[in-house]
């Protein structure tokens, strides 16, 4: 297919498209994908440029489009095809985790927490170093004990 006859596809399907939106984006994935070449060959390096200079689709459209896309991409093409171009988009939306913020600590909170975390790590460590002294001197004790009995 050449560039020209995609154009004329591309704008006859739009015109149509007041109804059957869907249609129109699923041509513009193929275009996007299977005729990429012929529009990079054209001079556009984003399919989007390539859309709003050749006047298929606005910035409003491009950007529908765009999360038409992803949304597609998350549910496979023949469900959003089912679902239509809006309700696709919204089930994406949906599905996309949202960004939430964590509850906010108190600073003083938060440091009071961790000079409280730090004191208990240097009492551990202290009972550490006291049970390896022990130890050490458990150690002595047996090797004397040991070479008293060997001696005797």
């Amino acid at each position: 297919m050449t560039l020209d006859k995609l154009i004329q596809e591309c704008q006859r399907l739009r015109e149509k498209a007041h109804g059957t939106e869907s249609k129109y984006f699923e041509f513009l994935v193929k275009m996007d994908s299977e005729y990429r070449k012929l529009w990079i060959e054209a001079g556009f390096a984003r399919f989007s440029l390539f859309l709003t200079a050749k006047g298929l689709a606005s910035e409003g459209e491009i950007k529908r489009f765009e999360l038409y896309k992803r949304a597609r991409a998350d549910l496979g093409g023949a469900t959003a095809r089912e679902l239509g171009v809006e309700a696709a988009i919204k089930a994406h939306k949906a599905s996309r985790p949202t960004p939430t913020r964590a509850p906010r600590r108190d600073y003083a909170a938060l440091e009071a927490e961790n000079r409280e975390l730090r004191a208990a790590l240097a009492a551990e460590q202290a009972k550490v170093r006291a049970l390896t002294e022990e130890n050490t001197k458990l150690k002595k004790q047996i090797e004397k004990l040991e070479s008293r009995r060997k001696a005797a």
